[in-house]
């Protein structure tokens, strides 16, 4: 709850700033803009290909930024050394994967002593920055947010105050920043740990899914081949990748990778080879004991876990639960924090974050919940909603594109993969769903 009233509070201040300065319009521009940024909205088949141009939309900043005396003082006063982490969004109030990744480190790294220095893009954007002119940061550190700056004070404040006390540089996500940016932030580290995370697939195309036109998963063919350049990121990816293999080629850069298919899926299909790559799970996937008896008799419950978006296997959940709601043999949940009206399923209210890391697993026990429908259509790099459903001894169903939770999955008695909707629509008219489930 304490999370859903951050978030709710920080959208509304920048609401206010819009309309009071810019109008109604700007601010119904900026909701649209914060909806393509927050989720992969349902694409509509079959509608004229519309190639992707390059973001050199100018940043605007409705905010207040810190003084530039205040961080340098902030960051003068520092004796102890500094580990720098860059991601998307801020941590402290955004719910995610990326994010309690990155709250984890911070923990692990103050309790070593360390300071933990955050920095993300005020300007939401779907892919790299590739404008001109001002541009926005904001900077935490350890836990806490210092406020907004605009990046030549940032960096001007950096190469006086930084270089001798950075520690190491961990990069876990570069959506909406600029490469330039990244660039000196890697000079700056010097010969510091500098480190990568493949969180997902932003490194191989601006769509970080890798959907073609958004719609199915692509598997990041050559730039230049037939299945590339019949999607509308076709337009912008090879700019895009350049950026990366630029980086990569100057900088040594560790790879690490959330999941050993994530590592090994990334390093077949990023143009620089020979890179070194580690595997650093962010937890362990261990398949408990269900905690609840069914009799024969009970209807099984199948729970759709996380943010309800187009890439998770939204639209086959709803094509799912549409033909199978009135069937006494099933029963349909959302768990999320984001809550879907429908008469076809129960809306749980679920919020994993730092302050409740088991609170998925304590809610799917609570629900006596037989199912996980983990149906991603693009390649999972790890998947929290998995580890939590095996935590809570729930069975899984998902597909041979979900990466990493097939890769889980697919030989182990938990589970099963159905390769396509059509299979999953006949497993279930069929009701074989019950022959898996004990008790």
């Amino acid at each position: 709850m304490k999370s859903i009233i951050k978030t709710i509070n920080r959208l509304f201040k920048k609401s206010i700033h819009i309309l009071f300065e810019e109008g109604p319009k700007a601010l119904w521009k900026a909701y649209q803009e914060h909806r393509k940024f927050q989720k992969i909205t349902l694409p509509k088949i079959g509608e004229p290909l519309d190639k992707k141009s390059y973001d050199t939309k100018a940043a605007k900043f409705y905010g207040r930024t810190i003084y530039e005396r205040d961080l340098i003082k902030a960051l003068t006063e520092l004796e102890k050394p500094v580990v720098l982490a860059i991601s998307q969004d801020n941590y402290l109030e955004v719910t995610g994967g990326v994010q309690l990744t990155i709250d984890k480190d911070a923990k692990v790294f103050l309790d070593k002593g360390l300071n933990f220095l955050h920095i993300f893009p005020y300007w939401a954007r779907n892919t790299l920055d590739f404008s001109t002119g001002p541009s926005y940061y904001g900077i935490s550190l350890n836990n806490k947010l210092l406020g907004f700056v605009e990046e030549r004070t940032l960096l001007d404040v950096f190469n006086n105050t930084i270089p001798e006390k950075l520690n190491s540089l961990h990069i876990h996500h570069t959506m909406g920043f600029r490469l330039s940016f990244l660039d000196h932030l890697l000079t700056l580290n010097g010969q510091n740990p500098a480190r990568f995370w493949i969180h997902d697939f932003i490194t191989l195309c601006p769509n970080c899914v890798l959907l073609r036109n958004d719609i199915e998963f692509c598997n990041a063919p050559p730039l230049n081949s037939n299945a590339c350049t019949i999607c509308k990121y076709s337009s912008i990816r090879p700019k895009h990748v350049e950026g990366y293999v630029t980086l990569f080629k100057k900088f040594n850069l560790q790879v690490i990778a959330p999941s050993q298919f994530a590592l090994d899926f990334w390093l077949d299909h990023f143009p620089l080879k020979g890179i070194e790559g580690i595997v650093k799970p962010h937890g362990q996937f261990i398949h408990h004991p269900t905690t609840h008896k069914r009799t024969p008799t009970d209807p099984i419950k199948i729970a759709f876990l996380g943010f309800p978006v187009f890439h998770k296997g939204w639209r086959t959940w709803l094509k799912l639960t549409d033909t199978f709601c009135k069937d006494s043999q099933y029963q349909f949940f959302l768990f999320s924090n984001e809550k879907k009206s429908s008469a076809k399923f129960k809306n749980i209210s679920v919020t994993v974050d730092a302050e409740d890391p088991k609170a998925m697993v304590k809610a799917l026990r609570k629900q006596q919940i037989d199912v996980a429908f983990l149906w991603s259509i693009w390649p999972e790099t790890y998947s929290y909603t998995l580890e939590e459903a095996l935590a809570a001894g729930v069975f899984v169903i998902t597909n041979p594109h979900s990466g990493n939770i097939y890769a889980q999955v697919h030989d182990k008695p938990y589970g099963i993969c159905l390769k396509n909707e059509a299979e999953l629509m006949s497993f279930f008219e069929q009701g074989q769903l019950s022959k898996y489930l004990s008790g």
